[in-house]
């Protein structure tokens, strides 16, 4: 049992390496969408006094600004403007990512308590048969057990085999005796 328990707590570990890599990867990835809404936002606002333009001023009609009816000047946009569509989609993927980063975290923060509760479960166990054995050693000592046991077993059987042959022996004699 104390292998099994041994065995489950090596599987536990890697699923908690496995899942750190995740993170780290969620973390990235979190990072990439948050710079992409945060350089797309930028640009957008950057040319807002182009959009404002764009869509407000006309001929003739005072300006929503300053109140002027001529506009000698407007804003331009550059050739390839940010649109508001693309700055709410990549604040949409930064929070999708964000989402993301936070299930990586708890699905690591459920393996990593499951490690440690495995960690105590087979530390109790092995401290009932071993005192102050370390973690690292409990494979060998497992091994060792496992050895003097099959040793035993196979001591067992050979004496069973043979307290058969003798309660055959018994049975017979007792029916000879009589005669």
């Amino acid at each position: 049992a104390l292998s099994h328990e041994h065995d489950a707590l090596l599987t536990a570990r890697m699923q908690q390496v496995k899942l750190s890599a995740l993170c780290q990867d969620a973390i990235a990835a979190t990072t990439r969408a948050q710079l992409a809404y945060q350089n797309l936002s930028a640009m957008w606002y950057a040319h807002q006094a182009g959009h404002l333009a764009r869509e407000l001023l006309q001929p003739g009609l005072p300006c929503p600004v300053c109140g002027s009816l001529e506009h000698p000047h407007p804003a331009q946009l550059p050739p390839s403007v940010v649109d508001k569509s693309a700055v709410e989609a990549a604040e949409q993927a930064r929070d999708a990512a964000q989402r993301r980063e936070n299930a990586a975290h708890r699905a690591y923060d459920v393996a990593q308590a499951d490690a440690a509760q495995r960690e105590a479960a087979v530390q109790e166990h092995a401290s009932l048969r071993w005192d102050n054995l370390p973690l690292a050693e409990l494979p060998a000592a497992i091994a060792a057990q496992r050895s003097m046991l099959t040793a035993q077993q196979q001591q067992a059987q050979t004496a069973f085999a043979q307290a058969q042959q003798g309660a055959a022996r018994f049975a017979a004699l007792n029916k000879v005796i009589p005669a």
